[in-house]
């Protein structure tokens, strides 16, 4: 592993539970700002003592012509004993388009900008690089923490695999009767992703029912591909 990469590594997958759809703006991957300093908690120590925000300020110069006020801050945090800081800049609307004033501006920009400093150095990474855009991805880190959390870890392994196999015995029996290439490319790639690196004897089934398949509907001259 990459030394660079060893904190990263370690803080880049959050809990799903912890993260919402957010149907704004094209839609985005929202990560509460209390699960965050939580894991940097455990990283660093105590909020203020490990890590925080110091030489916080407002700049609010564009307040009247655009409505927002700068952030500005630096962010530190303390690995091995060592403190090590960088500059985290931020803006926040202060006034809305019809005049209402946020109280809570400054609340707001202190937790925002504290998460966007988080997230320089890895934390919930794997969010702002669109990896939970992928349900199945989701899915996979979902079951990964349930067996983390659960009191008895064996038990929970044993009800994901029943699951997997009982999905997989339904999409092997879609495979053999699906009407179109597209169709069997969109069992095939959901299944695979599914099984991943857990069962090689399972992917190889599935393999050999996708190409049984494609084999059949090549003979009723439909040309796309798998």
């Amino acid at each position: 592993m990459n030394s660079n990469l060893k904190l990263w590594d370690l803080v880049d997958t959050p809990d799903p539970k912890y993260t919402k759809r957010v149907n704004m703006r094209g839609g985005f991957t929202a990560i509460s700002p209390q699960y965050l300093i939580k894991l940097a908690t455990e990283q660093f120590g105590p909020y203020g003592a490990g890590f925080g925000l110091s030489e916080s300020a407002f700049d609010y110069s564009l307040l009247n012509e655009f409505r927002i006020a700068i952030h500005n801050a630096k962010f530190f945090y303390v690995i091995d004993g060592n403190k090590h800081e960088f500059v985290i800049t931020n803006t926040i609307e202060v006034v809305s388009k019809s005049g209402h004033v946020d109280t809570d501006y400054a609340k707001k920009a202190e937790t925002n900008t504290l998460s966007k400093a988080l997230s320089k150095i890895g934390f919930a990474a794997d969010v702002y690089m669109g990896m939970f855009d992928d349900s199945e991805y989701v899915n996979d880190v979902t079951n990964e923490h349930k067996i983390k959390d659960a009191a008895d870890k064996d038990l929970e392994k044993a009800r994901q695999a029943t699951e997997l196999l009982t999905d997989f015995t339904k999409v092997i029996e879609q495979v053999s009767t699906c009407k179109s290439m597209s169709e069997l490319e969109g069992l095939y790639k959901s299944m695979a992703r599914r099984i991943g690196n857990r069962d090689a004897k399972m992917l190889r089934k599935l393999e050999a029912a996708k190409d049984k398949a494609k084999a059949r509907l090549n003979e009723g001259d439909d040309n796309e591909t798998v």
